[in-house]
């Protein structure tokens, strides 16, 4: 039999479309209650609008310093541990792309719930006629974690236009303890309440110092 293909292309009509390539990507990108990649997408978009400038090599090494000063003290107040933690100066899109990924646990236990809860909703239904039958019922499966990747994203994204660093929502993150200072929010703030420079890092420093040894 004869293959229907054009020459040259591909079985899949949608394959060398971008839209249609990218959404596909999206719907078989991992299981369960949440989908992140469109999580991780939705949230970057959300948090930074029109675009970021570069991150100087100036603040960087600013927080770099402040964070070994607050390890110093921390640990000659407290006795803790002089672990030497991983610095980041970030933007908004960086502090969502980490936190989708540290703060998973957090948003898919409570989303399969929700998951679970409209699953028994389409059981009771089922003596009710259904348009579409199997294919329906695997769209509605499909839906869920699309609906709840985008909610999560949206969060994340507008938590990332306002906070300062990784650990202002002090919840225990997975993976090695990282210190995300989120360099726009930081110098937006400084600005606005007109506060020395030094002396701002130096607060956020420690406070982020104490938490990443204490939550980790």
């Amino acid at each position: 039999m004869a293959d229907s293909t054009p020459t040259g292309g591909s079985p899949d009509p949608f394959a060398d479309t971008p839209l249609f390539r990218e959404i596909q990507r999206i719907l078989q990108s991992g299981g369960g209650p949440v989908n992140w990649e469109l999580a991780r997408q939705v949230g970057i978009a959300s948090a930074r609008g029109g675009g970021e400038a570069p991150i100087g090599e100036d603040e960087a090494a600013r927080l770099e310093g402040a964070v070994r000063m607050a390890e110093i003290a921390i640990g000659d107040l407290t006795g803790l541990p002089g672990e030497v933690l991983r610095v980041r100066a970030v933007d908004r899109g960086d502090w969502v792309r980490a936190n989708a990924d540290g703060l998973r646990d957090l948003f898919e236990a409570p989303a399969a719930r929700v998951s679970a809860l409209l699953a028994d909703a389409r059981r009771g239904e089922q003596d009710l006629p259904l348009e579409g039958g199997p294919m329906l019922e695997a769209m509605l499966g499909q839906l869920s974690p699309l609906l709840m990747g985008a909610q999560v994203g949206t969060v994340l994204g507008r938590l990332a236009q306002d906070v300062l660093t990784q650990y202002e929502l002090p919840l225990p993150r997975a993976g090695a303890p990282e210190l995300l200072f989120v360099a726009p929010n930081i110098e937006t703030f400084e600005r606005d309440w007109s506060l020395p420079r030094e002396e701002l890092r130096g607060y956020l420093a420690m406070h982020e110092t104490a938490h990443a040894l204490t939550l980790g």
